[in-house]
């Protein structure tokens, strides 16, 4: 069995303490982004409804990085939309995904803030 001086095992036991504590900070600003991309979907889609168009979830079983949104707006138009965190950028797949629509005519909107949601929102209201 190894023995340890106090002062090692002092500084084994605060080398723990700090680790812990980055790995919380490490979390937290985790959860911080992961919330902000929440908050702006959750902004996106009040935004939309005003503007009198329907902000649907797009679910694709099968088809990985599928855009966020597909929104229904007045005039039978169709908008493909992917909302990021600010600053976010898209995943590889969701390049892959967003060349391929736009190989069949589909623009992807991607909006990382509020100004590109209210943007967008004037986009759908107009004509």
């Amino acid at each position: 069995m190894r023995t340890y001086e106090p002062l090692a095992l002092l500084g084994f036991v605060i080398a723990g303490i700090i680790a812990n504590i980055i790995d919380r900070k490490k979390s937290e600003t985790m959860r911080e982004e992961s919330m902000l991309e929440r908050e702006l979907e959750a902004k996106f889609c009040r935004r939309l409804r005003q503007a009198g168009a329907m902000p649907l979830k797009f679910v694709s079983p099968g088809k990985m990085g599928v855009p966020d949104r597909i929104v229904l707006a007045p005039g039978g138009r169709v908008f493909f939309v992917e909302l990021k965190r600010p600053g976010g950028k898209a995943r590889p797949i969701q390049r892959r995904v967003m060349e391929e629509m736009g190989s069949l005519g589909f623009m992807v909107h991607v909006i990382d803030s509020l100004q590109g949601v209210e943007a967008f929102a004037r986009e759908v209201e107009a004509p």
